[in-house]
């Protein structure tokens, strides 16, 4: 467990400083582990994209590499995040609660739970601890950022 007093600026370490003069696009995917931020909230998602793409270089396909996911995207843009994710394009998923219902997914190699302003719903907080890798020659991380009370 983890304070969030930094904000955003806390996942900074998901995205390793890279030099767009010699970074390739594989290079760059394969620099940023398997990752599921989840959030409480939509907007949040969104602003957490937002900055997670701002560090990377201008002139990659941002928008697959760091992308959300939520209830009330079309069951189109949901198979594509999902086929992305699958495939490996989408690097770091930030997700409200919809990622774990009726999603095959074969783990990530690291979830974040960020900002949980109390612990209450413990069940929650399991499910998506299990999101984590499902693959046992691959060791998996959770991080849970917690908000200052």
């Amino acid at each position: 467990i983890q304070g969030a007093e930094n904000g955003e600026e806390d996942l900074g370490h998901l995205i390793l400083e890279i030099d767009p003069l010699v970074a390739s696009m594989e290079d760059i995917v394969s620099e940023i582990p398997s990752t599921i931020i989840y959030v409480d909230s939509i907007t949040l998602g969104f602003s957490i994209a937002i900055t997670l793409r701002t560090w990377l270089p201008p002139w990659i396909l941002i928008q697959h590499i760091v992308v959300c996911y939520y209830m009330s995207l079309s069951s189109t843009a949901k198979w594509y995040i999902q086929e992305d994710y699958r495939v490996e394009v989408t690097r770091i998923l930030v997700a409200i609660s919809a990622w774990g219902i009726g999603v095959h997914d074969p783990g990530a190699a690291q979830v974040i739970q960020w900002k949980v302003k109390n612990l209450g719903n413990l069940d929650i907080l399991i499910q998506r601890f299990g999101r984590y890798t499902r693959d046992s020659s691959i060791q998996g991380t959770y991080i849970l950022y917690a908000e200052k009370s």
